[in-house]
């Protein structure tokens, strides 16, 4: 039923760049649930990884951190479609990349998705987060529509590395800045980066712990 779209990225699994187009762009039929679930990759994601504007942010040493070791960890919370983990998986083959989400269908499109791009790195997490989940400590932790940011701080700050950050993925700024204000700054430290889209209005924003 939706066999083409796993042989497509087989197809490519020896190509960073062209396994990157084929999970963002190729779409199968919209009456199939994984056709749904694909569909979770917005159109301006498709539109940032045409200039690559959100990945060199999402992936630029500042922001990730430098890999010094093979056991760096990132954990996507919530990750669904699999944006951004699959991304980080295909573009950070060194990193060891954890895919948190609960539904056991976006749990199997994303396995399948991972086999077919031979992504050894990555692992998928059927389950949900509460406060010292037992899934052990990151460097980064990335999320999408997942939660505001408050709450993810609090149900996953025993799971971030004592110098670890969160990347968090967000849309307006208004909204943004509505959420922040509930955070302690004395404990956290908050940067919003703007990315470059003309269409769509999109943040990233930064948490580290304060020192």
């Amino acid at each position: 039923m939706f066999s083409g779209y796993f042989i497509a990225l087989r197809a490519v699994s020896g190509c960073p760049t062209r396994k990157l187009r084929v999970f963002a762009i190729h779409e199968p039929s919209s009456t199939t649930w994984l056709g749904g679930l694909l569909k979770l990759t917005p159109p301006w994601l498709v539109a940032e990884l045409s200039n690559s504007t959100l990945l060199s942010v999402v992936l630029h040493p500042k922001r990730v951190g430098k890999i010094r070791n093979k056991k760096e960890k990132i954990l996507d919370l919530g990750s669904g479609g699999g944006f951004p983990g699959i991304l980080l998986a295909i573009l950070k083959p060194e990193c060891e990349i954890h895919l948190l989400e609960k539904s056991q269908k976006k749990c199997y499109f994303l396995n399948k998705t991972k086999d077919s791009l031979n992504l050894t790195n990555m692992r998928v997490l059927k389950t949900t987060i509460q406060k010292s989940s037992p899934i052990g400590e990151y460097s980064l932790i990335t999320a999408r529509a997942f939660s505001s940011a408050k709450n993810i701080l609090e149900i996953s700050e025993k799971n971030l590395m004592k110098e670890g950050k969160y990347l968090l993925l967000k849309g307006k700024i208004d909204k943004i800045n509505e959420e922040l204000e509930s955070i302690n700054t004395n404990k956290y430290k908050c940067e919003i980066i703007k990315t470059e889209n003309e269409k769509y209005e999109r943040h990233l924003v930064e948490i580290k712990i304060n020192e």
